[in-house]
């Protein structure tokens, strides 16, 4: 207090104004309200989307696969012309991701020309066999999609089967060219690896155990038989 009877305030002590005296009795009577608010918000914070995981409920997408490798028959008879050495096969898989982890789709493989040095009737001459399928498939993936996960499918359909021989077949003289074509039903079993390149590109091993039969011209010599192998297929889910 100074000699005009008036105090002065420090300067290290500014004085407060009217809002300034009332803002912590402010933050007070509010902080109730902030923390309903939180309270109130948070399960919509918790429930956003991962951006990393793929949508759930999302429509069906396309994929398509394409694969090679090596089968060979665990049946072999030396008169059974479906009875085909060791052979690599090249098949294609088109259909629906119906959701994340479902394939539903159509298969298609061919098995180019293998010798047939077994059971040529061609003596001396040469014979091959070609065969391909045609069929639907299932797939089913498990566990996290968006890391290496394995995955399951079965598949049926139709098997096609065509014979080319050339040679001495020993009714007439001289070579003779001969083909014939038959047909039966194949099921199989198929395991796999995918290995995701980004969201889009599949990579992976791929092993199958399946059973068929053939008939038609060959149906003396039909009978069930069975052939395994594996490979590799490149995938893409647009």
């Amino acid at each position: 207090m100074n000699g005009m009877g008036v105090m002065s305030h420090s300067p290290l002590e500014p004085a407060r104004s009217g809002v300034g005296a009332r803002l912590p009795s402010l933050v007070r009577r509010t902080r109730p309200l902030v923390l309903f608010l939180s309270l109130l918000l948070a399960p919509f914070a918790l429930a956003q989307p991962d951006s990393t995981s793929p949508p759930s409920g999302s429509p069906a997408r396309f994929e398509m696969n394409l694969g090679a490798g090596l089968v060979v028959p665990i049946t072999f008879s030396s008169q059974d012309p479906a009875a085909l050495a060791a052979s690599i096969p090249l098949r294609v898989e088109i259909g629906l991701r119906v959701d994340e982890r479902t394939f539903l789709g159509f298969l298609a493989e061919y098995v180019p020309a293998s010798d047939l040095k077994c059971c040529c009737a061609a003596d001396p001459g040469f014979c091959s066999a070609s065969t391909g399928r045609i069929g639907l498939e299932l797939q089913y993936h498990i566990g996290d999609i968006r890391k290496i996960h394995p995955w399951v499918g079965v598949a049926g359909g139709l098997e096609l089967l065509h014979i080319y021989a050339s040679g001495d077949f020993g009714f007439t003289s001289g070579d003779q060219t001969s083909t014939s074509n038959s047909q039966g039903w194949f099921g199989e079993l198929q395991l796999g690896l995918d290995i995701p390149i980004g969201q889009t590109f599949r990579f992976g091993p791929w092993l199958q155990f399946s059973l068929g039969s053939l008939g038609g011209d060959f149906s003396t010599y039909s009978s069930i038989r069975g052939r395994v192998g594996g490979g590799v297929r490149f995938g893409v889910v647009l």
